[in-house]
């Protein structure tokens, strides 16, 4: 339709070319090789027009099959994309065999390869099939180099899952000799080493553990745990306990689960003043159970100040039962019996359940020579352990 446009428009276009040149239409003489061709000016000019748009037409019958072959290609694609969308869909609604077979029949694409990989393996892995998970991932890795870490880390992320903690520690320490500071390498790396109870590997990672992508509170029970771990070494000083502690992000350093642990272990290393000022000051910033029953298990050369700071808490905080446990604690460490009792049996009456209360009660009427009534406390605090246990099932 528009080759005939063009050329009624063309012709039109001549007409009135020929007839402003009527009377003197021009002459054009063409001579080549001993030939000559004698002809018009308007003729030449449309030979040239009609030649022109026949070129081009024949020029646009020559791409079509290109044009054929590109179409067939967007076909195609788009129903390896729909493929590959029903494979999703099928993978994350669950039906792990629907969607690996529908991305193994998508491979011939070369499009989103290494997508295809990985959630192959991740459906082979959902059902159990781990040795063809790994087939999966050999292929990612033989497909898709550039992209080794990403492999490497979703095959530990699976082997963690499947609580193969070994076979994970091992595909971690392949993929530590490339790129080591990648958050979640070094999350994977701290929950393994944390499942595996290596403690020493825990503790040399502990500052990188604060980048990583873990969940806060599960981010600061491994560091705690290492924490703790550090506490327990038989050769452990100030020194190393601050280097550890300096190392953390503020966020971590400053959780409460952090600063109670690392202040009582300071307190066993005979730096029970130190411990006091960082409790006392953590306190005022923000009240928290953790910190008020480790300020009661820390022993500084001013007991008393100690305590008279406790009671005055206690005037904001009257119905607290771990300042009341920790108040009682300290009165107990002064040798004032009849003040420690008053706070340990106004704990019952605030709350029966903390076993605590119950067992340092006891250890008072002990060492008043009450032993009966001491043997009916300890009786009372099993039975209340007992129901808090019953109630947890």
């Amino acid at each position: 339709m528009k080759i005939g446009i063009v050329l009624i428009f063309s012709m039109a276009v001549g007409a009135f070319i020929a007839h402003l040149l009527l009377k003197d239409i021009g002459y054009v003489l063409i001579e080549y090789l001993g030939y000559s061709i004698e002809t018009s000016f308007p003729f030449v000019l449309i030979l040239f027009l009609m030649l022109y748009f026949i070129i081009r037409t024949l020029a646009r019958f020559i791409f079509i099959p290109k044009k054929i072959i590109l179409n067939l290609e967007s076909v195609k694609n788009k129903k390896n994309n729909n493929k590959l969308n029903l494979a999703v869909k099928y993978f994350f609604e669950g039906s792990w065999a629907k969607a690996e077979k529908i991305f193994s029949n998508t491979l011939e694409s070369s499009d989103m390869l290494l997508i295809k990989f990985l959630l192959a393996a991740r459906a082979a892995n959902s059902q159990g099939l781990t040795n063809r998970r790994d087939e999966w991932l050999r292929l990612a890795y033989e497909n898709v180099p550039n992209s080794k870490s990403a492999i490497l880390l979703t095959k530990a992320e699976l082997q963690y899952n499947n609580k193969d903690y070994e076979g994970a520690l091992a595909t971690l320490e392949n993929y530590r000799d490339g790129k080591s500071n990648h958050p979640l390498g070094i999350e994977l790396l701290a929950k393994t080493y944390n499942s595996l109870q290596d403690w020493d590997s825990l503790i040399s990672i502990a500052a990188r553990i604060s980048n990583a992508e873990i969940d806060k509170q599960e981010k600061v029970s491994i560091v705690k745990n290492a924490l703790n771990r550090l506490g327990k070494k038989s050769n452990l000083t100030d020194k190393a306990l601050d280097l550890f502690i300096g190392g953390l992000s503020n966020s971590i350093r400053n959780e409460p689960g952090i600063v109670a642990t690392y202040s009582i272990l300071l307190g066993n290393l005979g730096l029970g003043d130190k411990a006091e000022q960082i409790l006392s000051k953590a306190i005022s910033k923000k009240w928290d159970n953790d910190l008020v029953l480790s300020y009661g298990l820390i022993r500084s050369s001013k007991l008393d100040n100690q305590l008279h700071k406790s009671e005055r808490w206690l005037e904001n905080h009257p119905e607290s039962a771990n300042l009341l446990l920790t108040c009682g604690r300290l009165c107990m460490s002064l040798e004032l019996w009849g003040k420690a009792k008053k706070y340990l049996e106004a704990i019952q009456t605030i709350d029966d359940t903390k076993l605590e209360s119950y067992q340092l009660y006891g250890l008072l009427l002990k060492n008043l020579g009450d032993c009966e009534r001491a043997c009916e406390v300890y009786r009372k605090g099993i039975e209340s352990s007992i129901r808090n246990m019953e109630k947890d099932y």
